[in-house]
């Protein structure tokens, strides 16, 4: 991406001004003219320069200052960017740091094209964030791609994340207990001195600057709008908000309980086109809306393969005499959307995380 600026320090004030993390909180909006070069119009502020290698379609843009300090209104805008991820493979991993390759979609929600050059000895590097802490990194990179108008481009991108410290794992394991629960998990991505490699003036323009996200989808098949759930936003669970609220954010698909045996089949999602995971299931429980319908209390460990998996039959104790037994005597041969809590070990190559899963709406088959 090339960008001829005058002065990156003034520039890096602009950005401040356009995302309201400056000392100036009276902007609403900037007025942004798409020529020869860019005019930010800052009520009382005027100022030009030249940016070489972007290609607009339009000539007027005017856009609100995204407030970082309000997530809310921040997180609102930032969405309709609606990124997702497509398929993760597994570089290398120790008991520390794991590194995974992304294949993954970036939704273009302006009315124009937006040419970007990354040359594929240069890239995008960003800093993975969780309340204010550093966890990782994230390097974009590739060929020269353009951003089409109003639909997802396909990107690469490596995530390298980095926990040796407890408390370090301890922010992740949280993030990633939220995520797949089907909660809000915001990160921050967050840019340094040396963000854009060959760029020293672009990299200091955007120094410092923080932008909080929502965790991304993973969508599984082909990445197209046709799977969407038939709302048009891209998000898969059919309401129309660009927001994933599917159990498991996808990942945990549904099960099959088997009363009479005491047993229950389930069916998930490795996202990793590459490796196996491990996964350690220390204690479940099922509920429907908060009676116990059953129960795990001792440890399973399962080898999950590529793709979707539905596990063989895993012992799981059933209520069999109180309100739980009378729901689920009710629902044979039918289905349940049932409530989840579970703790459970996620072992990828060499790097293992414990997390705590608590997710709603996991479609249930009763069975006899």
């Amino acid at each position: 991406m090339g960008i001829s600026i005058r002065d990156p320090n003034y520039t890096n004030e602009v950005i401040k001004r356009f995302t309201n993390t400056s000392n100036d909180t009276s902007l609403k909006s900037i007025d942004l003219y798409l020529n020869n070069e860019f005019n930010f119009n800052f009520e009382s502020l005027i100022t030009n320069f030249s940016i070489n290698d972007f290609e607009f379609n339009s000539s007027l843009l005017n856009l609100p200052i995204l407030n970082l300090k309000d997530n809310k209104q921040n997180l609102k805008l930032l969405d309709r960017l609606k990124i997702r991820f497509n398929n993760f493979t597994l570089i290398n991993s120790n008991e520390s740091e794991v590194e995974i390759l992304i294949d993954f979609q970036i939704f273009n929600f302006l009315n124009t094209n937006v040419g970007l050059s990354i040359n594929e000895n240069n890239f995008l590097n960003s800093l993975l964030m969780v309340n204010e802490t550093t966890i990782g990194n994230i390097k974009t990179f590739g060929n020269s791609f353009v951003l089409n108008a109003n639909s997802y481009n396909s990107l690469t991108a490596i995530l390298k994340l980095e926990t040796s410290d407890l408390s370090d794992k301890v922010l992740l394991e949280n993030l990633l207990g939220k995520y797949l629960s089907g909660k809000e998990s915001i990160c921050l991505l967050g840019f340094t001195d040396d963000s854009i490699s060959n760029n020293l003036k672009l990299s200091k323009s955007i120094s410092n600057i923080k932008v909080p996200i929502n965790m991304p989808i993973f969508k599984s098949g082909d990445g197209t709008d046709d799977d969407d759930g038939g709302d048009g936003d891209g998000d898969g669970d059919g309401d129309g908000d660009g927001t994933d609220k599917r159990a498991g954010g996808g990942f945990l698909i549904g099960s099959t309980m088997h009363l009479m045996s005491s047993q229950i089949e389930i069916t998930m999602l490795n996202p990793f086109s590459n490796c196996e995971i491990m996964v350690t299931i220390i204690e479940a429980r099922a509920k429907y809306k908060g009676t116990l319908l059953g129960y795990m209390n001792e440890e399973t460990v399962l080898i999950v393969p590529p793709g979707i998996y539905t596990t063989p039959r895993i012992p799981i104790k059933y209520d069999t005499s109180g309100v739980g037994s009378e729901i689920l005597r009710k629902a044979l041969n039918g289905e349940l959307k049932v409530e989840v809590e579970a703790i459970f070990k996620v072992r990828l190559d060499n790097y293992e995380l414990e997390l705590l899963y608590a997710g709603s709406g996991v479609s249930t088959k009763i069975r006899l």
